[in-house]
């Protein structure tokens, strides 16, 4: 499952689909003269994909570890998408 997310940084904003290469992320921060130091707090300006991260919009974030559930949620079958949505939704 990609995560699409509008990320901003200062006056900054781009858009940027998770799962995503340590090299291309790099890049892509650069291009938008963002700092590449993704463990500094990003904003997250939207979440198109899934509505249910959408929740997160307003709030900041670590880049990292947005990337690290990108890529944890690829590994989801139904059921554990299913109770993730549950968890998201109490603790929100």
């Amino acid at each position: 499952m990609k995560v699409l997310a509008k990320i901003g940084y200062d006056n900054s904003t781009v858009e940027i689909e998770f799962p995503i290469d340590d090299d291309e992320l790099d890049r892509t921060l650069k291009q938008n003269y963002m700092p590449t130091d993704t463990t500094k707090p990003f904003h997250v300006r939207n979440i198109d994909y899934p509505t249910i991260l959408s929740k997160l919009t307003g709030r900041t974030v670590n880049l990292d570890e947005l990337n690290y559930l990108a890529k944890r949620l690829n590994c989801f079958d139904d059921d554990e998408m299913d109770q993730f949505e549950i968890a998201v939704e109490q603790e929100m």
